[in-house]
Protein backbone atom coordinates (compact mmCIF):
# COMPACT_ATOMS: atom_id res chain seq x y z
CA UNK A 1 0.00 0.00 0.00
CA UNK A 2 2.97 2.36 1.17
CA UNK A 3 4.10 1.32 -2.69
CA UNK A 4 1.81 2.36 -4.20
CA UNK A 5 0.95 5.68 -2.47
CA UNK A 6 4.40 6.56 -3.87
CA UNK A 7 4.56 4.93 -7.30
CA UNK A 8 1.13 6.23 -8.39
CA UNK A 9 1.85 10.39 -7.98
CA UNK A 10 5.48 9.32 -9.39
CA UNK A 11 3.82 7.68 -12.48
CA UNK A 12 1.25 10.69 -12.68
CA UNK A 13 3.77 13.36 -12.53
CA UNK A 14 6.26 11.57 -14.67
CA UNK A 15 3.83 11.60 -17.44
CA UNK A 16 2.80 15.14 -17.19
CA UNK A 17 6.41 15.97 -17.22
CA UNK A 18 6.88 14.11 -20.42
CA UNK A 19 4.13 16.09 -21.59
CA UNK A 20 5.24 19.14 -19.97
CA UNK A 21 1.98 20.15 -17.94
CA UNK A 22 2.70 22.28 -14.77
CA UNK A 23 0.92 20.16 -12.00
CA UNK A 24 3.99 17.74 -12.81
CA UNK A 25 6.87 19.95 -11.00
CA UNK A 26 4.83 20.34 -7.87
CA UNK A 27 3.86 17.07 -7.84
CA UNK A 28 7.73 15.33 -8.06
CA UNK A 29 8.91 18.16 -5.84
CA UNK A 30 6.50 16.71 -3.34
CA UNK A 31 7.71 13.24 -3.86
CA UNK A 32 11.46 14.48 -3.75
CA UNK A 33 10.68 16.55 -0.18
CA UNK A 34 8.46 13.06 1.23
CA UNK A 35 11.76 11.20 0.06
CA UNK A 36 14.18 13.27 1.31
CA UNK A 37 12.13 13.19 5.07
CA UNK A 38 11.84 9.51 4.93
CA UNK A 39 15.47 9.23 4.71
CA UNK A 40 16.54 11.02 7.55
CA UNK A 41 13.67 10.05 9.67
CA UNK A 42 14.59 6.42 9.03
CA UNK A 43 18.32 7.21 9.72
CA UNK A 44 17.29 8.54 13.05
CA UNK A 45 15.10 5.78 13.79
CA UNK A 46 18.06 2.71 12.62
CA UNK A 47 20.79 5.08 14.82
CA UNK A 48 18.06 5.25 17.60
CA UNK A 49 19.26 2.20 19.57
CA UNK A 50 23.15 3.07 18.90
CA UNK A 51 23.00 6.83 20.31
CA UNK A 52 20.77 5.44 23.48
CA UNK A 53 20.61 1.99 23.97
CA UNK A 54 17.16 0.97 25.43
CA UNK A 55 17.29 -1.04 28.31
CA UNK A 56 20.12 -0.76 31.72
CA UNK A 57 23.65 -0.14 30.65
CA UNK A 58 26.01 -3.17 31.69
CA UNK A 59 29.35 -2.33 32.19
CA UNK A 60 32.22 -5.32 31.98
CA UNK A 61 35.08 -5.35 34.76
CA UNK A 62 38.61 -4.49 33.66
CA UNK A 63 40.78 -7.31 32.71
CA UNK A 64 43.38 -7.61 35.36
CA UNK A 65 46.54 -5.52 34.33
CA UNK A 66 49.76 -7.96 33.21
CA UNK A 67 52.56 -7.85 35.63
CA UNK A 68 54.45 -5.04 35.49
CA UNK A 69 57.75 -4.94 33.27
CA UNK A 70 61.26 -6.20 34.35
CA UNK A 71 64.31 -5.67 32.77
CA UNK A 72 66.04 -8.44 32.61
CA UNK A 73 69.87 -8.45 34.15
CA UNK A 74 72.72 -8.25 31.56
CA UNK A 75 75.89 -10.75 32.09
CA UNK A 76 78.46 -10.83 29.69
CA UNK A 77 79.07 -13.62 27.69
CA UNK A 78 81.65 -16.09 28.30
CA UNK A 79 83.91 -16.91 25.53
CA UNK A 80 84.28 -20.60 25.01
CA UNK A 81 87.95 -21.52 25.78
CA UNK A 82 90.20 -23.02 22.85
CA UNK A 83 91.11 -26.81 23.59
CA UNK A 84 95.13 -27.31 24.42
CA UNK A 85 97.37 -29.13 21.45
Amino acid sequence: MLGAAYFVPSLIGGIGLLRARPFARVIILMLIALFILGVILLAGYLLRDVTDPRGRQQLTPMPEMPPAYQRPEFKMPELPVAPER
